[in-house]
Formats: structure tokens, sequence, C-alpha cells
């Protein structure tokens, strides 16, 4: 709900348009998604990430679900309200300036939140994770600019790197509380990107 807010302000202002805070067109973001999707996959089986391969299809899909409403909650108040802020105010510094700095801002906030989140007596170790994850999710928004493909991004670092300390028991039966989370959390997101395409339209004027 707060980036919501305060990425309302932000349109009527003028700091920042459709295109920075990653909502895009449907064609766009759908070949951002499935490009994604496909990388991320090809990625798993590729380098047998340790975990993983001890969890079926159904339990892969049932942790990615799991994790998904953090990973949309992370992207929406790290980079799309965070980061986009924090460029426009750099932004007479630079591009080189202003994503560095977005990245290293945005990264921590992430980090910070996410150790707390999943506190635990390795709390060092948790949070150099995420920051590491952070950087990467940061870059990838900072250059593909799509809300969509970040999250999943996002969530398959969280499969990575959560996926020793959630307990299988968790993820199998498929519980229907974690697929209706997933799903309306999704949904919720579709919505707020319908209303800001309606309202906030980013016309791009030719150069002269």
């Amino acid at each position: 709900i707060v980036p919501i807010v305060r990425i309302r302000a932000a349109f009527l202002s003028g700091a920042v348009n459709m295109f920075q805070i990653g909502f895009r067109s449907a064609r766009r973001t759908v070949a951002a998604v499935s490009l994604t999707a496909l990388a991320g996959y090809a990625f798993f089986i590729i380098t047998g990430t340790p975990g993983i391969e001890g969890l079926n299809r159904v339990e892969c899909a049932t942790l990615f679900m799991l994790l998904l409403p953090i990973a949309i909650a992370t992207v929406m108040i790290c980079w799309v309200l965070v980061g986009t802020h924090v460029q426009a105010y750099f932004r007479s510094e630079g591009v080189i300036v202003s994503v560095i700095t977005g990245v290293v801002i945005t990264a921590l906030i992430f980090a910070l939140s996410l150790s707390i989140l999943f506190a635990g007596p390795d709390f060092r170790e948790l949070f150099t994770g995420f920051f590491v994850a952070g950087c990467i999710a940061a870059f990838f928004f900072f250059a593909v600019r799509d809300v969509y493909a970040t999250i999943i991004v996002v969530t398959s670092g969280l499969v990575v790197f959560l996926n020793a300390r959630i307990d299988p028991a968790y993820l199998g039966p498929i519980s229907p509380v974690v697929i209706l989370c997933g799903i309306v959390v999704t949904v919720v997101l579709i919505i707020v990107h319908w209303h800001f395409s309606r309202h906030y339209t980013t016309i791009v004027l030719p150069e002269k």
C-alpha cells in the first residue's frame, strides 16, 4: 500500500514515470517475463542448485508460490519505490552514479529487511547472501525496467537461498492457502499496473 501511495505522489510531481518504475506495455512485459523465466529454468537445470534437486516439480512450484508474496513486496518497496526515487535524486550526477547509488542503497534495504524477517543465529551469513542477491536484482531492474521479470529474479533467488531453511512439511501436500496468497498478491499487482496505466500514461515526445 505504501509504495502505491508514494508512487502516485511521485507521478503527480513528475519525479518518475511508468517506464522508470517498471510498468511497461503488455507485449514487452510478456516478452521480458518469458525470457527471464526460461533463463531461470535453464540456470536451475544446468547448475543443479544444491537442495533444489531434492525437490520434485510440485514442491519447487509450492516453494516458489510461498516466497512470491515476499518477492513482490520487496520489489515494490526496494526498487519500484526507493530505487526510482534514489535515481531521480542523483539524476544530475550522471547515469553511472545514480545506478551505483541506487544498487547499493536498495540492496542494503533488501538485505536488512529480509535478514530480520528470516532472523537466525547466522545473521551475518544471511545478510551477506541477501545483499548479493539484492545487488543482482537491482542491476537487473535498472537494466530491464520490468517489475514482473524482477519479481521472478528475486523469487528465484529466494528459492535458491532459502530452500534449505524451509520446512519440507510446508511444501507437500500443496497448501491451498499458499497458492491463494500468491495468486491474490499477483492479481493485486496487475490491478495496480492497470490503474497506473489508465491514469498516468507516459508519452515519449520525439527529440527535436
